[in-house]
């Protein structure tokens, strides 16, 4: 195959040979051509100084004899010069004594020689005689001609710029030559060769011939390693053709399994139809079952809770009653009603896990107060009968987040399980709530997470602990650490269930590490969306505080207590109660309740910690856990700190009670629930309760009268709830009265059925006082919601 001109080495190298020469020639001209420029103008100027230094002694005697015929010969002489164009005497008040122009022929380089020099310079030199410098007598004016000594620069720059274009090429002819015997003809013999090598050739024939002039250069070395693959290939093609053979052999058996297998997997698609088959009709079976499971347990939700809310709305009317029970009786009831609540506790545990286990359950993300929430749930627990032999206590980092985003229901629940369990199995000792933050995130059990985790909750108890064993199986539904636990302690096992799939919902996390018989540590992590927490640094004068050290103290409580106080400002000692007290009026002290603070600190500088409050005592008293909030109003009040402007303070409730006279409806086909409900009202103030026992009564009872707010339960015969909303909103006088659903359904489903049916809120059966005077207070005292139903 013959290869184009210039497409071959030799051309492309004396090209590229070429292009180099010639632009350093270029480079070199350019720099000559550039120095011969500075040149030219540099002997320019010493011939017009040569010249003046001549002329101007004879041309000052005849500007100061003022001889004409003098002049003008003199002018004349010089305009005759090459150098020079015209030539001009001019006596100081300006007019010309003598002048003389020479024409000069215009160049062929004209416009270039204008380009690179002043064609007509003028150069002006003063005379003056030297027996008198002072006196002027006019000046020599001289025009330059610059055309010929621009025409020969030019000319001189084109000669040597066609010398080097005339080298280059000569070089690049010899490159072309050169290169030519030297690859591309050596090269041509080898393509050659290898072109008339073909694949029915005798493979030991193989080889290409050496060339005699590069048997020791690059095209030898590429001669011999062509002729090795060669070799190599003669090698290869005869092992081909024994794996030809081999593969022949291997189709043939291959072939036959092929058909064998085929047939044992016709034999099976056939049992794997006949599998989908059976596994279709499981999956319709377990659907069904599932759908079944929710209508039962949503029946069951409603069967249960209907005459639970009765029951414990009985009770609860019967503990409010101002009249005297005996204080056995009070103590069944109260009794009953805390059983009442384990069982409504038990009912919401296996309904919500049938929500998890379904998909069914929506979490909310809203900006709540964690810190209130943690104080909050704390106060719930401590004056239950399982803390009352123990230490509860809650610490909370002080740059913890006040408002973070979230779900506050489901994380209340969490922790509250937690701590009930903590509590419950545990006779003796403490148990502690620790929250902190971690804007950077907390290392998990897999290092640190791919959304860090930034809020973490230790909830600590010294109770009976695990094994190993039994923390393997402690989250398996049903399932407690072990029979002697379940029988001791009771349970349903559905609490720490519960607090997981919650937990992983969230996208959170919770770990357990306990010892038997030391105790147990949850941890619960979570990625919230937190808002900056700013607490002022209210004590700025760094007062001295003094932790007194007593039985009672515990390192949690200290800690805590020495945290937060350090960061509002203050100085914190620790003194030991057992050696004598000298009060000092420069310190104030944090004493825990026992008989020899009390009588030896004074009055003025002591807040007392207390597990329950005296209200006989005169000191400044806190119940435990202390809370932050708490503590920091105690500390200004002895301090005498006024609350700063700027800092921001926890808005008030709304004061609940302080109704008018409105008319509520209740629709309600239980009687045990009408009865609840009216008693409730009544304790609440309200005269004017009405009764519906079904929908459509009460739709006849909105067209006779008026009424400021309905309790509409949702299943009743005749008409139910959904349609009697339906239609109270179709008449005038229904379609601004705010409508509460009751029901013991709390599906989301369910729910949302109230909303899209046209009610205004919901409330779960069985609800409690303060669930119904929330609703109230929500629906009748805040005009601006009322208007918006």
């Amino acid at each position: 195959m013959r290869i184009p001109t210039r497409q071959r080495l030799s051309y492309r190298q004396a090209r590229n040979t070429l292009c180099v020469a010639f632009l350093l020639g270029i480079i070199f001209s350019l720099f000559v051509i550039a120095a011969n420029y500075y040149r030219v103008q540099h002997k320019v100027e010493e011939q017009i100084q040569s010249l003046a230094s001549i002329t101007i002694a004879p041309a000052s005697r005849i500007a100061y004899n003022i001889d004409i015929e003098l002049a003008k010969e003199l002018v004349k002489g010089l305009a005759q010069l090459p150098l020079v164009k015209q030539a001009a005497i001019i006596e100081p008040s300006g007019e010309i004594l003598a002048s003389s122009y020479r024409e000069t022929p215009e160049s062929q380089y004209n416009q270039l020689i204008g380009f690179l020099f002043d064609k007509s310079p003028e150069h002006s030199f003063k005379l003056n005689v030297a027996h008198d410098p002072t006196e002027q007598l006019g000046h020599l004016h001289l025009t330059i001609n610059m055309e010929p000594t621009g025409e020969s620069f030019i000319n001189e720059s084109l000669t040597l710029l066609g010398t080097v274009l005339l080298q280059a090429c000569i070089l690049a002819f010899s490159l072309l030559v050169m290169f030519y015997f030297m690859l591309t003809k050596p090269l041509s013999s080898i393509t050659s060769q290898l072109s008339n090598i073909h694949a029915s050739d005798d493979p030991t024939k193989l080889r290409i011939n050496k060339l005699s002039n590069h048997k020791e250069d690059e095209i030898g070395l590429l001669i011999e390693t062509t002729n090795k693959q060669l070799s190599e290939i003669e090698r290869s093609f005869h092992e081909l053709k024994l794996a030809e053979r081999d593969r022949q052999r291997y189709t043939e058996r291959l072939e036959q399994a092929v058909e064998l297998r085929t047939k044992e997997l016709t034999e099976a698609n056939n049992d794997l139809t006949d599998a989908i088959d059976n596994l279709e009709i499981a999956r319709e079976e377990a659907e069904r079952s599932s759908q079944a499971r929710a209508i039962f347990l949503a029946n069951m939700s409603h069967e249960i809770r209907t005459p639970l809310s009765g029951v414990l709305g009985m009770i609860n009317l019967a503990l409010e009653s101002k009249t005297g029970i005996d204080e056995t009786i009070r103590e069944q009831l109260k009794l009953a009603s805390a059983s009442g609540d384990t069982l409504q506790q038990i009912l919401n545990d296996i309904l919500d896990i049938a929500k998890v286990e379904s998909g069914k359950i929506n979490l909310e993300t809203v900006s709540f107060d964690f810190r209130e929430l943690l104080e909050q749930t704390v106060t719930l627990f401590k004056s239950s009968p399982q803390a009352e032999k123990l230490d509860l206590y809650l610490s909370i980092q002080p740059d913890f987040p006040g408002k973070v985003k979230g779900d506050p229901t489901r994380i209340r629940q969490i922790i509250s399980n937690l701590v009930s369990n903590a509590l419950k199995f545990t006779k003796q000792g403490h148990v502690a709530i620790i929250a902190e933050f971690n804007n950077q995130g907390f290392e998990n059990q897999i290092g640190n997470a791919v959304n860090p985790h930034n809020i973490q909750i230790k909830i600590i108890d010294t109770g009976i602990g695990m094994t190993p064993e039994e923390q393997a199986v402690i989250f398996t539904p049903f399932t407690q650490a072990s029979t002697q636990t379940t029988r001791k302690y009771g349970g349903t096992g559905l609490g720490l269930t519960l607090v997981k799939q919650l937990t992983e919902c969230m996208h959170g996390d919770i770990t357990i590490e306990s010892e038997k018989d030391i105790g147990s540590c949850f941890t619960l992590t979570f990625h919230l969306p937190c808002e900056a927490w700013i607490e002022y640094r209210f004590l700025s004068n760094q007062p001295k505080l003094c932790i007194v050290n007593s039985q009672n103290n515990h390192p949690i409580e200290n800690h805590d207590l020495q945290t937060q106080l350090n960061y509002w400002g203050a100085d914190i000692e620790f003194i030991d109660n057992e050696n004598d007290i000298e009060p000092n009026e420069n310190q104030t002290y944090l004493a825990f309740q026992a008989a020899k603070e009390t009588h030896s600190l004074p009055l003025n500088q002591t807040i007392l910690l207390t597990n329950n409050i005296d209200q006989e005592s005169e000191y400044i008293q806190l119940q435990r856990p202390v809370y932050h909030s708490l503590l920091k109003d105690a500390l200004k009040k002895l301090l005498n700190i006024k609350t700063s402007k700027q800092e921001p303070q926890k808005p008030t409730e709304a004061t609940s009670h302080q109704y008018n006279c409105e008319r509520i409806l209740i629709v309600e086909d239980n009687e045990v629930n009408q009865k609840v409900a009216t008693g409730l009202l009544k304790k609440l103030g309200f005269t004017e309760i009405f009764i519906a026992d079904n929908g459509q009564l009460a739709v006849e009872q909105i067209k006779k009268d008026n009424f400021d707010l309905i309790l509409m339960d949702c299943h009743m015969p005749v008409m139910d709830g959904y349609q009697a909303t339906q239609a109270i909103r179709m008449l005038p006088q229904g379609k601004d009265i705010p409508i509460i659903a009751v029901t013991a359904n709390i599906m989301n489903e369910d729910k949302q059925r109230c909303f899209d049916c046209g009610m205004s809120d919901f409330l779960t059966k069985p609800y409690r006082k303060e669930d119904l005077i929330r609703k109230l207070d929500q629906w009748l005292l805040d005009p601006e919601k009322s208007a918006t139903v």
